[in-house]
């Protein structure tokens, strides 16, 4: 009897803790807390499992102000599960500019609510490009 309750527990435990991915599902124009990621007001949503990674789309567009949402911004953030792979995306963001000069940036990362900024590393690559720069400008003052 013991046994059986362990099994049962354990399989229990095991299908509890399986491989799904989480991410933000939102979109700013109709969702108050997606444009800036709030936490309180998104909650995570558990992917399906054709879903590969976490999306982030950023619009910036001339966008209708929408007077029954409160939204002037002529930007808009989407955030969802996508069935693309980082690696089939061959990068983690593209910034594309298409018809009447809508700028889309489109960021794909494949951890758990990986979705709610650009990834770390290009920040990182632009913090590090400002302080060598900066670190150039001093030395050639000085010399």
């Amino acid at each position: 009897m013991a046994a059986s309750v362990w099994k049962l527990f354990c399989t229990l435990f095991l299908v509890s803790s399986s491989n799904a991915l989480d991410c933000y599902e939102c979109h700013s124009n109709v969702d108050q807390g997606c444009f800036s990621l709030n936490p309180e007001k998104i909650s995570p949503t558990p992917c399906p499992a054709s879903s590969k990674s976490c999306t982030k789309v950023v619009q910036k567009a001339p966008f209708r102000s929408d007077s029954a949402n409160n939204v002037t911004s002529d930007e808009r953030v989407s955030r969802f599960c996508s069935p693309v792979t980082v690696e089939s995306f061959g990068s983690s963001c593209v910034e594309r500019v298409g018809t009447n000069k809508v700028n889309l940036r489109m960021c794909v990362c494949n951890g758990d609510l990986c979705n709610p900024a650009p990834p770390i590393q290009q920040s990182t690559f632009l913090i590090l490009s400002l302080l060598v720069s900066l670190s150039l400008l001093t030395v050639g003052r000085l010399l």
